[in-house]
């Protein structure tokens, strides 16, 4: 596969580093729904079932990372990785405005995403 940089947006991981993600995506989700489910087992106020918020993002981010194929810490560090794991080189300096802009932009859509799974939970009765 040939990755043009020409066209965003672009990716900056490859396929190790996407197995990567998505075991941690597979694990973050499931951990995820262990704990809004012990927390409604508890019954945590909705005040309490609101610390679901970052872990649900970290979630998000983390699956908007397999899906673009693109890392958010690479992006923002400037860097990119199509081999093996740990062998990141930095990107060419024109792209990496590119890259941290998409970076906040995972950010920010994982953020949402995060406060949408967490107002889900919140709803539901205790």
């Amino acid at each position: 596969m040939t990755v043009d940089q020409s066209i965003g947006p672009r990716c900056n991981i490859g396929p190790d580093e996407i197995a990567r993600r998505r075991r941690s995506a597979v694990t973050g989700s499931v951990l995820l729904a262990l704990l809004a489910v012990g927390l409604l087992a508890l019954h945590v106020p909705p005040l309490g079932r609101l610390l679901l918020w970052p872990v649900a993002t970290g979630v998000a981010v983390t699956w908007l990372q397999v899906v673009r194929r693109f890392c958010v810490a690479f992006g923002a560090l400037g860097l990119q990785n199509f081999g093996r794991l740990g062998g990141q080189v930095a990107v060419d300096p024109a792209l990496r405005a590119t890259d941290r802009r998409q970076a906040l932009r995972m950010l920010a859509e994982g953020a949402v995403i995060g406060l949408a799974a967490t107002l889900l939970v919140l709803a539901l009765p205790v």
